[in-house]
């Protein structure tokens, strides 16, 4: 069995990995509570909580992205070990969805962002990939794209 070639993948917008991290769901949530907020002539104590969470949501998911983003830029390229790929769930029932969890070369163990299942099953258990490492955090190259963008 051939083992994908990831070697040829050029960067990856931040936009993409803000979705991978999962912010597409976080814009969807912002642009409703935002429209919650604004038409809603009076708010009980409970909604403009709500709206205000759901107003700060996408934060989290900026940080993130730009977390991934500086670990592309600023990391070095190191070689890891899959361990093992987990797939998620809802209630349940798999997702189609799932992550790899791998081991650098120094011992640091980290986690890949989602990814569709059949894609991890293709790289496999035990198989070398590469992956860049910056401070405490890991990625897996697939995540952020094998060359660091010239627009940061």
């Amino acid at each position: 069995m051939t083992k994908p070639d990831f070697s040829e993948q050029g960067p990856k917008s931040w936009f993409a990995i803000f979705r991978a991290a999962g912010g597409d769901i976080s814009l969807v949530l912002f642009v409703f509570a935002l429209l919650f907020f604004l038409f809603d002539d009076e708010l009980s104590t409970f909604e403009t909580v709500f709206a205000f969470c759901y107003l700060l949501s996408p934060v989290w998911f900026l940080a993130k992205t730009w977390k991934v983003i500086r670990v592309r830029n600023l990391g070095e390229t190191k070689t890891a070990v899959v361990e093992q790929i987990v797939e998620n769930l809802s209630s349940g029932t798999p997702t189609g969805n799932g992550y790899l969890i791998f081991r650098t070369e120094d011992g640091r163990r980290a986690e890949s962002l989602n990814h569709e299942i059949q894609k991890l099953h293709k790289v496999g258990v035990g198989t070398k990939i590469e992956v860049f490492v910056h401070g405490d955090d890991a990625k897996w190259i697939e995540d952020v794209g094998s060359k660091r963008a010239s627009y940061l």
